[in-house]
């Protein structure tokens, strides 16, 4: 159980860097915390977010994780010719929909 408790401790401390290089705005980062600019600012600054604070900030971060890893793979499709044309991509799509 230590273990987790200081994987969390380092996470949390990490956290304020994490923001700071997202590619996502602070702004909206703000908006989707349910934190107050200034709060924010502040918790950021002391690094005294809430636990549910932190979960709802990892879950942003998160998808910014995942969007991030999909463009990677489709760029490494594109370099590798694993690549449709539009109308092949839709004729895909019907067969898989059966329309």
């Amino acid at each position: 159980m230590y273990k987790e408790v200081s994987e969390y401790r380092q996470f949390v401390n990490n956290l304020p860097e994490k923001i700071k290089k997202s590619t996502f705005k602070i702004s909206g980062i703000i908006a989707k915390s349910g934190i107050s600019k200034a709060s924010f600012y502040k918790k950021m600054k002391n690094n005294t977010f809430s636990f549910e604070e932190v979960e709802r900030i990892s879950r942003l971060l998160y998808i910014e994780e995942e969007i991030q890893k999909e463009i990677q793979k489709g760029l490494e499709d594109i370099k590798h010719g694993r690549v449709m044309t539009l109308e092949e991509s839709f004729k895909e799509l019907k067969q898989k929909l059966k329309i």
